[in-house]
């Protein structure tokens, strides 16, 4: 493979964002983000924090919880206020699935791309073959707020689509749904959220420094709308759970929603002096019930969502934050919405989930903040948690924990991914470079310099202005390389790691110098791993001998995948952005991959959709593609917003590119000939010379979803269904 050159230059994209000019921060200041809440600290952490047995939690017995709160609020470490936590989550391709759909007698579909067969995961496009159901977020219009919808679309015979209900939800945030049709239900997640004004927080150095806003309410939607009345979206049952979603999954009836919550310690903090007898007094009213997050059930009062003997506790953890996170279950197919909860202390970024496990990642030496994850500075030396829980309805076990080293990344869409089960043990893909290319601020196809001398900007438009602007020294260290680690349950031990790559028998790194981990893939007894900077090299690697993880192969070209699916078993499709030899990005690119021969992966052929700017679903969400297998054809469709008016705005001696129309590029791969054909596009929308309020409104490529039923495909965008034969 040849190895990309080192040049001077970073090259940055919307994926990969810089410090530009007066949208700089002061990097040597930065603690965490630009900008961003509460988190991570710039200073190195113990390096004892990678042992694993470190990682362990153990059950809380009544009163327990609330004393190692208390303990910390002493040590003067129980920083006040709600710091918020998130994540999220592509391996196997969903099997077609047989169902009965309009006058067909049996037609097969395919809906939301999962990570795990038969672990569903939440979606803005839901359907059994037969309903099709559309989640239309809430968004500015340019003078008002367009509530979000929920609607429902009935499969005729012929293929096409008939309205069957829909229902106004409000200007409450909504990030997907669920369908159980079993249990004739909706499921429909979201996140609420008040703010507080600034407050002074008196137990901080500097106190007379206001502090906030803060979310003063941060709370977890559920709703439960009926489908038992046909064509008629019910509203019947509403649910508020405190804290910030981490993520969710569903398995057969029973869904499961991970939260962190931070409750409000702020009339706790004491001031550095306080006496032991002052620390008491002031402590002595606080009660667990302060601590736990609560669930609302429509206008009922508030309850406790859990006990405190339902969580554990983290003896090590050494976080300045008290956050809880909170794995709840709940029956859809119950009417009460039968349910159980567990907890542990720490905060937590990422969910992955397997058939009857859940993994939750957390740290203990600082808070999780992934609203502003993508800016977020990580300590020098940290490691990461991950908490193993089994599943079986409703019941909720704690099998153990261990560590890694590094962290998941900054793409909270991408963390699930760096995970996955196979025959028992967890794989992880680790990176341990503090900072990113997603770093603080969007600056499309800037290169800055890197070198000795001053990097300097020139931003210019046709009409003969120009703009030379000097940006903050930045010093571009290369990027640690990526690290493979397998861990196993051992009984009395938790999870204990019993393989590595790099090691010291096999300590080529994963990836070159400035390089970054962006897809990661594991498929069965490989793993698939795409770095840039330059170029797109991926990694084919062994991972069928636990103890003993090898690299077979490599493969280097042009641009790079986002995202990668198997596609039989050898071949693998791509998703990504092309980009020159020097790393400016140009539109999005669809490679196939040979990878028969793991030892020699190859490129057979590659397309490329748009100009410089040019995007697609799978820049903001996995679930922006839909593949359906028909025999040896796989039938592919991805949703792109495609760049190609030339705009006047040019930046060094790169140009850029306007909208031109949103819409399903369609492809089919044929697994027996090895080839990949593109098919015309289904448009929904062509932009006019201005088109930016359209683009971020009702037409957000973002929100666009897609659907496959028999030879049919079903395309939502811009709030309403097309539809089309294949």
């Amino acid at each position: 493979m040849a190895k990309p050159s080192r040049s001077s230059e970073l090259i940055y994209s919307p994926r990969q964002l810089i410090v530009v000019a007066s949208m700089a921060c002061a990097g040597a200041a930065l603690v965490v983000a630009c900008g961003g809440g509460g988190g991570a600290s710039s200073s190195s952490a113990p390096a004892e924090q990678t042992k694993p047995e470190q990682a362990e939690l153990t059950a809380s017995t009544p009163g327990e919880l609330l004393e190692y709160v208390k303990t910390k609020i002493k040590q003067g470490g129980a920083q006040a206020g709600n710091v918020t936590t998130t994540a999220v989550n592509s391996t196997g391709i969903p099997a077609p699935v047989a169902a009965a759909a309009g006058g067909d007698s049996a037609a097969t579909f395919s809906g939301t791309r999962l990570q795990e067969l038969g672990v569903d995961e939440d979606d803005l496009v839901k359907t059994d073959g037969t309903m099709l159901y559309a989640l239309t977020k809430s968004y500015w219009s340019g003078t008002t707020t367009v509530p979000a919808q929920l609607q429902a679309q009935r499969r005729l015979s012929d293929g096409q689509l008939a309205a069957a209900g829909s229902l106004t939800l409000g200007a409450e945030e909504r990030s997907g749904i669920y369908l159980a049709s079993a249990a004739q239900r909706v499921a429909l997640l979201g996140q609420q959220y008040s703010y507080n004004p600034a407050v002074i927080d008196p137990g901080r150095p500097g106190a007379s420094v206001p502090i906030g806003p803060y979310p003063s309410s941060q709370k977890v939607s559920l709703d439960i709308v009926s489908l038992q009345v046909p064509d008629s979206l019910t509203l019947a049952k509403r649910i508020r759970i405190d804290g910030q979603l981490v993520g969710s999954r569903m398995i057969g009836n029973t869904l499961y929603l991970a939260s962190t919550w931070s409750p409000n310690l702020f009339k706790y903090a004491l001031p550095a002096n306080a006496t032991a007898a002052e620390q008491d007094a002031l402590l002595a009213s606080l009660s667990t019930a302060e601590i736990l997050p609560t669930v609302q059930i429509d206008d009922n009062p508030p309850m406790p969502l859990l006990a405190d003997s339902d969580c554990y506790v983290q003896a090590s953890n050494a976080s300045p934050q008290v956050q809880i996170t909170t794995i709840a279950a709940f029956d859809l197919s119950s009417l009460s919405l039968q349910r159980s909860s567990r907890c542990f202390v720490g905060g937590s970024e990422a969910l992955y989930m397997s058939p009857s496990n859940v993994y939750l990642t957390s740290s203990r030496y600082y808070s999780y903040d992934p609203t502003a994850l993508a800016n977020t500075v990580f300590p020098s030396g940290i490691s990461t948690d991950i908490h193993k829980f089994g599943l079986q309805g409703l019941s909720i076990s704690y099998k153990g924990s261990g560590a890694v080293p590094g962290h998941l990344g900054w793409n909270k869409d991408k963390l699930a991914y760096r995970m996955s089960e196979y025959q028992g043990d967890l794989r992880v893909l680790s990176f341990t470079g503090q900072t990113g290319w997603a770093f603080p601020a969007p600056m499309p196809g800037i290169a800055i310099s890197t070198g000795t001398g001053t990097p300097t900007v020139t931003v210019s438009t046709s009409s003969g202005t120009a703009i030379s602007a000097t940006p903050t020294p930045i010093t571009a260290a290369p990027a640690s390389p990526a690290t493979l680690t397998i861990l196993r349950e051992v009984s009395g031990k938790g999870l204990q790691a019993v393989g590595s790559l790099p090691n010291a028998q096999r300590p080529a790194a994963l990836g070159h110098p400035g390089e970054q981990v962006y897809a990661v893939q594991f498929v069965g007894p490989r793993a698939y791993v795409v770095t840039f900077r330059q170029t797109d090299p991926l990694y084919v690697l062994d991972v069928s001998n636990p103890a003993d993880p090898k690299t077979l192969g490599e493969l280097s070209m042009p641009g790079f995948s986002d995202y990668l699916y198997p596609i039989g078993d050898q071949l693998l499709l791509g998703v990504g952005k092309d980009a020159t030899d020097t790393g400016f990005l140009g539109g999005v690119k669809v490679a196939l991959m040979d990878v028969s021969d793991p030892t020699k992966p190859g490129l057979i052929s590659s397309v490329v959709i748009g100009k410089r700017g040019s995007s697609s679903t799978l820049d903001y969400t996995s679930h922006g593609i839909n593949v359906f297998q028909q025999g040896n054809v796989y039938r592919i469709a991805v949703p792109v917003r495609v760049h190609e008016t030339v705009s006047d705005l040019v930046v060094g001696p790169q140009t850029f590119y306007q909208p031109t129309y949103q819409g399903l590029q369609r492809f089919e791969v044929d697994s027996s000939a090895k080839t990949l054909q593109s098919k015309a596009p289904l448009k929904s929308i062509e932009y006019p010379a201005n088109p930016y309020p359209q683009t971020y409104g009702l037409f957000n490529v973002a929100q666009d979803r897609s659907v496959q039923i028999g030879s049919m495909v079903h395309y939502f965008s811009g709030g309403r269904f097309i539809t089309s034969s294949w």
